[in-house]
């Protein structure tokens, strides 16, 4: 699947609230091993209603629709996923939301926002009031919103989404230090940094390498990216 970065956070982490929920099909068969992937982009055609941003292109040339997720996770053994909206079609979630609404057991969505107003922070209170919303992901990682970490452009969002009490899970990369000093005064926000010391990103949104990353105590969460976000759960451990 394309653009894989995990998401595991000790009572953060996307993938660890699917997996509370307990096993797909378990039917009281004692525990066993739920595989969540923990970022997965999905994508429709670009269309007169589905219009990409100037200058962003995905990563791969055809769609990446819920129709061929569906399979491959049924053919890779992974039972949930984590659906991150892409930059290209810009800060719309309805896609991702609409996946949730046909397979509500299977995938739930980290958000997109846009960070360039400052008035979005009304939308923050509300935010997970939308069904299969369990936060929201920031990006900083081209010509465009990498400054907004130190112009003040993003300075609104760290306070209100503390305040709204939503997990964030922020691309910065090769700035996560940074990122990282904007969410340390805040011992009540929940964040994950993805990071990596090597890999690039491969979609044209991304113009910079994810060079290595400062170590940060909690709250904030830095994880390398392994292929997928790994979680145990039985069904004693099931929410109702």
């Amino acid at each position: 699947m394309p653009s894989r970065r995990s998401l595991v956070a000790s009572g953060l982490g996307a993938g660890a609230v699917l997996a509370a929920q307990g096993p797909r099909g378990a039917g009281g068969q004692g525990a066993r091993r739920l595989i969540v992937d923990a970022q997965v982009h999905l994508w429709k055609a670009e269309s007169p209603d589905w219009q990409w941003v100037p200058g962003l292109k995905p990563q791969l040339p055809e769609p990446f629709t819920i129709e061929r997720l569906v399979p491959m996770m049924e053919e890779a053994g992974v039972d949930r996923a984590v659906i991150v909206p892409p930059s290209w079609p810009g800060d719309r979630n309805d896609y991702g939301l609409e996946a949730v609404k046909r397979y509500p057991e299977r995938f739930r969505v980290m958000g997109r926002i846009p960070l360039q107003d400052p008035k979005s922070a009304d939308l923050l209170p509300k935010w997970k009031e939308q069904p299969g919303m369990l936060g929201v992901r920031v990006i900083f990682n081209n010509p465009r919103t990498i400054p907004w970490l130190t112009d003040g452009t993003a300075d609104w969002f760290w306070p209100a989404a503390e305040k709204a009490g939503l997990p964030v899970m922020c691309f910065a990369p090769g700035r996560t230090a940074v990122s990282a000093s904007s969410c340390r005064p805040r011992p009540a926000f929940r964040a994950s940094l993805i990071r990596s010391a090597t890999s690039r990103c491969t979609c044209s949104a991304c113009s910079t390498p994810m060079g290595p990353s400062a170590a940060i105590g909690a709250p904030i969460s830095p994880i390398r990216s392994p292929r997928r976000a790994i979680a145990s759960a039985s069904p004693s451990s099931r929410k109702s």
